[in-house]
């Protein structure tokens, strides 16, 4: 997720500053607390809006890592049993 710094945050609507962009938010995007000044991770809409601004005391999603498929070391037993003929 990108980063930014929030500026001008003024009457409910504030100010994000990224890498050179500037992004208009309100605060309904916003999870958590932000202040002016302060650095927090975001999130993009398709349309290169803000979609979430993750304050402090927000809960951010996480990219839990996949659970890894156990490799299938069984082999089968293609085996002929030999036996004697009486």
């Amino acid at each position: 997720m990108p980063t930014g710094k929030v500026g001008g945050l003024h009457g409910g609507m504030g100010q994000l500053v990224s890498e050179g962009n500037y992004y208009y938010f309100e605060m309904d995007n916003v999870e958590g607390f932000v202040q002016n000044g302060q650095e927090v991770t975001f999130e993009l809409a398709s349309n290169g809006s803000i979609k979430v601004i993750y304050g402090d005391g927000a809960k951010k999603p996480t990219n839990a890592p996949k659970p890894k498929q156990k490799e299938n070391t069984a082999k089968a037993d293609n085996r002929e049993l030999l036996t004697e003929d009486k």
